[in-house]
């Protein structure tokens, strides 16, 4: 008898707790670091709304995403704070690819890349939060 109530417990429970699925995590936003680009050059996200950001250098040398004022505004759990320092920025090496999950304040924002020249070629952008 012991046997059979365990399994049909499970069961039970399986259908009270609905499952995590994909559905739930939050949209993703890509982001490629090239040789003096940012692309998207206008990111826009939507304010108070959890999001991924999807960062990938696509570049022959390494990239250094650069938003001091948007990371320091939006909200991340620790493990994502420490990810973009108290700098407010993400280093790249070429090929990588890194995800940052936050929930994004209102407002604009400006974003470069901090390596040498980078920014002066065209490696910069704006993050537009509505």
């Amino acid at each position: 008898m012991v046997r059979y109530i365990f399994p049909l417990l499970g069961a039970v429970l399986s259908l009270a707790t609905p499952l995590a699925s994909a559905d739930d995590a939050p949209p993703q936003v890509e982001i490629i670091l090239a040789n003096f680009s940012l692309t998207p050059a206008k990111i826009e996200l939507a304010a108070n709304v959890p999001v991924t950001l999807v960062f990938t250098n696509k570049g022959w040398e390494k990239h250094v995403f650069s938003a001091p004022e948007f990371f320091k505004s939006a909200d991340m759990d620790k493990v994502m704070r420490g990810r973009v320092g108290k700098k407010g920025r993400l280093d790249f090496f070429v090929g990588q690819t890194r995800y940052l999950t936050l929930t994004p304040k209102a407002g604009v924002y400006k974003v470069g890349c901090t390596q040498l020249l980078h920014a002066d070629f065209g490696m910069t952008g704006t993050i537009i939060v509505k």
